[in-house]
């Protein structure tokens, strides 16, 4: 008869238990996962608005500094601004400065060296010229693109476009990143809470088996 109650004391308390820890860990699991979910749209719109405005920052400040480049025929000094746009900066792939009338006075791109109509790869016509800011993706030397262009006007005469490509590749490396550490924040919490679930729940049926024999006796 004692044992018996004992036995029914401790199963009872032991389930309760188990119930406690286990919803407990079901509703902070929840409330994390959405907190994860909200964070990491957080991250990839940052790292998304980030590249955008890298790309239009960069071909509208360099559409102003073109027009006295332009306006002086300097086009040495035209190679030079997309050259150094290029060159400085990993994420972007290519500049290209077309005049109005689409002859390329700077080129520079992974396959710039294929000679003067290599620019033709971008896939550029007349219409792109209408156009006062431009914006499109793109797959090029086997990655994604977002290019960016700006006209660049004299006296309100279109007299050429500016245009870089940005690789994504960067932004699509922080994004794995944010989620990686998303999953691993996750991961963490999960393993703090079935720790703590656990422990309650051995030290609720350890007392409850002191209580239990001081009962039965």
């Amino acid at each position: 008869m004692k044992t018996s109650l004992r036995k029914t004391l401790i199963t009872t308390t032991a389930a309760t238990l188990s119930l406690v820890s286990i919803g407990m860990i079901a509703v902070v699991a929840y409330l994390q996962l959405g907190l994860s979910q909200a964070q990491l749209e957080g991250d990839e719109k940052l790292i998304t608005e980030s590249l955008e405005s890298k790309g239009k920052i960069l071909s509208s400040s360099h559409a102003l500094a073109l027009k006295g480049f332009v306006d002086a025929m300097a086009m040495s000094d035209v190679r030079d601004l997309v050259t150094r746009a290029v060159e400085e900066d990993r994420s972007v792939i290519y500049g290209l400065f077309l005049d109005a009338d689409l002859n390329p006075w700077a080129y520079q791109a992974p396959n710039a060296s294929e000679g003067a109509d290599a620019w033709n790869a971008l896939g550029i016509d007349d219409d792109f010229l209408e156009d006062e800011s431009g914006y499109r993706k793109l797959r090029l030397f086997e990655q994604e693109i977002w290019e960016f262009s700006q006209k660049v006007e004299l006296e309100d005469e279109v007299v050429g476009t500016i245009r870089y490509g940005l690789s994504t590749e960067p932004m699509k490396l922080e994004l794995d990143r944010a989620r990686a550490e998303s999953e691993a924040a996750l991961r963490q919490t999960l393993i703090i809470l079935v720790v703590l679930g656990g422990g309650m729940l051995l030290l609720g049926t350890f007392i409850t088996l002191r209580q239990a024999t001081r009962i039965t006796k």
